[in-house]
């Protein structure tokens, strides 16, 4: 009687890292981004800009940026960079992340350059990169499918990159846009200047609109972005600004 030798079922290969992540998997993506905005509407830091001047600073977020998370799955270029925005907007405190890169996309003034670096194979230490770059939605479609057929090893990376725009030439002021009031108001006399020290005086609170306040401030009123963050965060009163100076 012949006697069989018994059978080792294989137990399959666990280790999947070599293989394609399923797109339902959420992936980390790193983030490294260059943005300027004009000094008016960065609250991190004090403006030295005269009044009507325009000039850009650098955004330097305070704290460490962390990946974020996302699933690829059906993502389109304008949702991802929506994430992306978020994403950076709520780790970057005092700057209106958001804002900036919208109105950049707009004009297409970001360059997005997306890396995915990925080992060849298990055994082996080499790694390929493979790199899309361009402007508005160029180059997201490569980085989804390339993403999307990496490993779990992979790291993709994203960077955007905006250059320093140039100053806009100032307007010239219409004395037709300019209030009623503003016009009509006669100057100060010599014992009023000595009295404020040849200062504005402080606003009146049941006197002061809000093209009132952004004048008191040194602020150009007629900017278009400031009244568009000022819509974004339904500020319609000088009020709401009590108080936020004080950086936490």
């Amino acid at each position: 009687m012949t006697r069989k030798e018994p059978v080792i079922k294989q137990e399959p290969d666990t280790d999947m890292s070599d293989k394609p992540t399923h797109t339902n998997i959420p992936r980390e993506i790193h983030l490294d981004f260059l943005l300027f905005a004009n000094q008016q509407i960065l609250l991190d830091r004090p403006c030295n800009l005269e009044y009507g001047k325009i000039g850009f600073d650098e955004l330097t977020p305070k704290e460490h940026i962390p990946p974020m998370e996302i699933n690829l799955d059906g993502m389109t270029a304008e949702h991802f960079k929506t994430m992306v925005s978020k994403h950076l907007n709520i780790h970057c405190r005092y700057l209106p992340v958001w804002l900036i890169v919208e109105e950049a996309e707009e004009i297409r003034a970001i360059e997005w350059t997306y890396r995915v670096r990925d080992s060849v194979d298990r055994d082996s230490s080499f790694t390929n990169e493979r790199k899309f770059s361009g402007y508005g939605h160029k180059g997201f479609p490569e980085f989804l499918a390339a993403a999307q057929g990496s490993s779990r090893m992979a790291r993709l990376q994203v960077n955007l990159r905006m250059a320093r725009p140039l100053p806009e030439p100032e307007p010239m002021v219409n004395t037709s846009d300019m209030e009623e009031d503003e016009l009509t108001t006669s100057p100060p006399d010599q014992a009023s200047l000595k009295r404020t020290g040849n200062h504005l005086p402080p606003p009146d609170e049941n006197d002061l609109s809000m093209p009132k306040f952004l004048t008191f401030c040194k602020i150009p009123r007629r900017n278009r972005k400031i009244w568009k963050l000022l819509d974004c965060h339904e500020f319609h009163h000088w009020s709401a600004f009590q108080g936020v100076t004080k950086l936490d």
